[in-house]
């Protein structure tokens, strides 16, 4: 259903082909609810003619409202919507890599869009700390044609001295002009106009993309970890940026974080990182970055400072901001940095979630342990709310049936964290195989019966199984619970 005049008028005839079409189930709209109500529920042809056609992209929302349906220069007829998902995109970050020094890393981006696309990756080195115009800008790419649900996988192709990257996807008929002009680009300013040019005017199909790395840490251990993209609907969409990172931590039980972040902006930026110890009710310590280039990633550890305990153990969680979006990718492993560093033989890598305007207060963690065959889980919960309430959080754990077997609960402090270890919860019994749910809960202020919502809230959840005495853990994995917003996108 196209709205032909566009400009707030509403004949009677458009009006009955719009509830007609509603009617026969094939647009969602109210029916006889007059401009006010159907222009919005319509899609814009005003400019259209027989060369073109209405489409929906990656960049769509599910509203149910004109501004989700764009104007597409070419005709895709018998076309169905495809799905809109945070997972994918159109731009997507892939903030660490590694490929020297014993490292070697997978990149696997398939086509989850309605037809053949292009894929075009760029490649960044080493964090050089300078700003356009003195960065180095992309130092390579490479190019793949991917047809529908096809999958490109890039090993051989990634520079030795590539630590960073972006995917883009690229309209099929345009693909082969912007491969070869991405074979010229040089420096940051040729890269956004290629940007400018063929990614943001003929972008493609949604792509999903996890990159795999493997290679040896501190201790010689050969250690291996996978991430999934980070794509637009990912880095948040308020200036400041915000993003958040629940674990934290330096020489704690063997384990230290690692964050990478990724400048996904055309322009540079400063970057702080407020770190907060857990129990705490204060960030404790503010790191500095003074420059990072679009493109680039840079690598920083909790750092070893009085008010993060110096070398000694330390948990807690931090808060990035910056002027430009970031990706960014937190990898738990073992440093040997600090007197009694130890090896746990994993590297655990989640995504930093960013600070949303919706308030995602339910969280769910689809797989959970403990002590079943040697694997047990910890959930690391982060209170993200931008005003200074506490929120009162509950971990619901379920059976294979979805009955719910016990429940926990904690506060936990504005930009706090708190951890739930399923290895402490004796509850929970031996070989116990489930799922969570993890919610925030409205408050009553009394006497004053003032009520306030329950604060948004993220999670991290933590795999460990197969150790030794010795506190190695032979495999691992992380993941970011899932929230109630990307359930109802889907």
């Amino acid at each position: 259903m196209a709205f032909a005049n566009n400009d707030g008028t509403w004949a009677s005839d458009q009006q009955t082909a719009f509830n007609n079409i509603v009617n026969a189930g094939r647009w969602e709209g109210t029916p006889d609810g007059g401009a006010g109500v159907n222009e919005n529920e319509s899609a814009d042809w005003s400019q259209g003619d027989k060369s073109k056609s209405l489409g929906r992209d990656s960049a769509s929302a599910d509203t149910n409202r004109k501004v989700d349906w764009h104007l597409l220069d070419y005709q895709s007829p018998g076309q169905v919507n495809r799905l809109v998902s945070a997972l994918v995109g159109t731009h997507v970050q892939l903030p660490c890599v590694d490929n020297d020094d014993g490292w070697s890393t997978w990149i696997q981006a398939q086509n989850v869009g309605i037809t053949d696309t292009g894929v075009i990756v760029f490649f960044w080195g080493n964090y050089s700390g300078l700003c356009p115009s003195r960065d180095p800008g992309p130092i390579g790419h490479a190019c793949q044609s991917v047809p529908e649900d096809g999958v490109w996988t890039l090993k051989a192709a990634i520079p030795s001295a590539a630590k960073s990257a972006i995917a883009y996807s690229v309209r099929e008929d345009k693909f082969e002009a912007a491969c070869k002009k991405a074979g010229k680009v040089d420096n940051s300013k040729e890269w956004r106009e290629w940007v400018d040019k063929y990614h943001q005017k003929y972008h493609g199909e949604p792509l999903a993309v996890t990159v795999s790395r493997s290679g040896p840490n501190d201790f010689g251990t050969t250690v291996s970890s996978a991430y999934t993209g980070v794509c637009e609907k990912m880095v948040g969409g308020n200036h400041p940026y915000g993003y958040f990172v629940p674990y934290a931590m330096k020489a704690y039980h063997g384990l230290d974080t690692e964050m990478v972040i990724q400048n996904s902006g055309q322009e540079c930026t400063s970057v702080w990182i407020y770190y907060r110890q857990q129990g705490l009710a204060a960030f404790a310590y503010a790191q500095h970055i003074e420059s990072l280039a679009p493109g680039e990633s840079l690598r920083t550890r909790v750092p070893a400072v009085p008010q993060l305990n110096d070398t000694d153990p330390w948990l807690g969680a931090a808060y990035i901001t910056a002027g430009e979006p970031l990706g960014i990718v937190v990898d738990q492993t073992s440093f040997d940095l600090y007197p009694g560093s130890y090896d746990r033989g994993t590297l655990l890598s989640h995504r930093a979630q960013p600070w949303k305007p919706q308030n995602d207060t339910t969280l769910y963690a689809d797989l959970v342990y403990r002590e079943f065959s040697g694997w047990s889980a910890s959930i690391q919960v982060q209170n993200v709310s931008q005003s200074a309430l506490p929120t009162f959080v509950t971990v619901d754990f379920m059976n294979a049936s979805g009955d719910e077997i016990l429940f926990l609960g904690e506060w936990v402090d504005r930009g706090g964290s708190k951890t739930f270890y399923l290895p402490a919860v004796v509850e929970l019994g031996f070989n116990y195989l489930g799922a969570a749910v993890i919610r925030s809960h409205d408050q009553i202020d009394y006497p004053a019966n003032y009520q306030s919502a329950g604060q948004p809230i993220v999670a991290v959840v933590d795999l460990k199984g197969g150790g030794d005495a010795e506190g190695m853990d032979a495999q691992g994995g992380s993941y970011n619970a899932h929230s109630l917003s990307e359930k109802e996108w889907v």
